[in-house]
């Protein structure tokens, strides 16, 4: 081939216009480097919860860890939204989530704060990072949210069960599980375990049956029942005034 010429969009270089004849000597003849794609797909692995845990992320057929050198809550906060949480309560890094075994994929992310995906944060390229899996980065994700209140302190409690957003049972709604739902937002603690308006798209209730002890982290660490107990049928699930 000789005197190939693409636009760029094509699918193979046959596509482009060339000449089967040419003038060249092997001394011409063409090479390429190419850019390694960014990895795509996250995951957290080895937490208790599905919210929190050791960050994957998935690349050329193989899941890897990230560096946490130069990792904080922006970066954190970029991850768990590429994930479809809320935001991030905290990046742990000297803690992981156990030990991996596989590649370090990615090292030295810098991000604003204000991205959507780690693709669009600064780091150091595919593969390139001077760590070791003792610092492999965990981050714990936001899983709940309030919605339709008055002010950013009180409203309808939504749970994220890893694929959808849905609510939470009013039956056995108290204060003391108010207080862990209040705490998980960084507020000291609820005044009214609320009842709001099940939403008018239908959500599913998530959690029943709900008994906190009251020193939870999450919401998600108190007892409950899932979904499958189909008992709640109220018109209003829990809310919360912090």
């Amino acid at each position: 081939m000789d005197d190939v010429e693409c636009v760029g969009d094509e699918k193979t270089v046959f596509e482009c216009r060339h000449n089967r004849i040419h003038n060249c000597l092997h001394s011409e003849d063409a090479g390429v480097q190419c850019e390694n794609g960014f990895p795509g797909e996250l995951r957290l692995v080895a937490g208790n919860t599905h919210n929190r845990g050791r960050l994957e992320i998935f690349f050329d057929g193989e899941w890897g860890t990230i560096c946490g050198n130069s990792w904080g809550l922006n970066e954190s906060q970029v991850a768990c939204w590429q994930m479809g949480f809320p935001g991030a309560i905290r990046a742990i890094q000297r803690k992981p989530y156990g030990n991996a075994t596989g590649p370090i994929h990615l090292g030295s992310v810098r991000c604003t704060g204000l991205e959507e995906s780690l693709d669009s944060c600064q780091h150091a390229g595919i593969g390139v990072h001077n760590c070791s899996h003792g610092q492999d980065i965990g981050i714990d994700c936001k899983s709940a949210r309030l919605v339709d209140g008055l002010s950013s302190s009180e409203g309808r409690v939504e749970v994220y069960n890893g694929n959808a957003w849905g609510t939470i049972c009013l039956d056995d709604w108290d204060l003391l599980d108010a207080s862990v739902i209040c705490r998980q937002f960084g507020f000291e603690q609820a005044v009214q375990a609320a009842e709001f308006t099940v939403p008018v798209d239908g959500q599913e209730i998530l959690m029943t049956d709900l008994e906190c002890v009251g020193n939870e982290t999450t919401v998600f660490e108190c007892q409950h029942t899932g979904p499958e107990d189909v008992r709640c049928r109220h018109q209003n699930v829990a809310g919360v005034k912090c």
